[in-house]
Formats: C-alpha cells, structure tokens, sequence
C-alpha cells in the first residue's frame, strides 16, 4: 500500500481523554515502522511508559509537558520529544484544547512497559 487514509486507521482509546490512530503498521504493509496520530483531551495525563525502541513524538496542535525520564519540559506544537529506548516518557495536555501528536516508532510490534 502506498497511500493510506487517516480515516482509514486503527482507532483505540487506552485511557479515558486519549484517543489514538494507528496508521501505519503491519496490516498496512510495513516492515519495520509504526505511526499513530494520538489526541489528548484538555487535562489529560498520559501515563508515563517506555518501549525496547524509540519514539518520536511531534506536537501539531496544542501545548503541554513533555515528562522525559526524571524531567519535565514544556512542550508545543512545532516541536518534537525523542523518547529513547527504555526511558520512560509521556505528555500532559496543559492547554485549553486537545493536545496532537504524531508518533513513530522503528517497529511493528510496539510493546508498552509500565513499569
């Protein structure tokens, strides 16, 4: 598949205020890539996680904090968070609309760890 429809991706909501779409993935013909579009209502938390691989995550629309490890940063749209592999990382929605996010991860078998 070359072209893939946004409307067309996996919908899934992992927590109450977190919607997300995966678009590319192995369904979709990748290898070796997965890529979601993730939307956080206004005061949502995402929980903080990490996964055996990076992750990208760039801000489209919206403003919050990016937690990275032990920090905690501003984050907005026009700016990415590179999670590294084993560091736990996630966002909080601050602003007073949702919060977008396209991610991308180096795999298509992306597990999540809590702990």
């Amino acid at each position: 598949m070359g072209i893939i429809r946004h409307s067309d991706g996996t919908v899934d909501w992992p927590m109450p205020g977190m919607q997300r779409v995966t678009i590319v993935e192995r369904k979709t013909g990748a290898g070796a890539l997965t890529t979601r579009i993730v939307t956080l209502d206004p005061g949502v938390e995402m929980v903080p996680h990490w996964h055996k691989v990076e992750e990208a995550m760039m801000v489209l629309e919206g403003e919050g904090k990016a937690i990275l490890g032990d920090e905690v940063h501003d984050i907005k749209a026009g700016e990415t968070l590179l999670g590294p592999a084993g560091i736990k990382h996630g966002l909080i929605n601050t602003g007073a609309g949702p919060l977008i996010v396209a991610v991308a991860f180096p795999a298509v078998e992306v597990e999540v760890f809590t702990d």
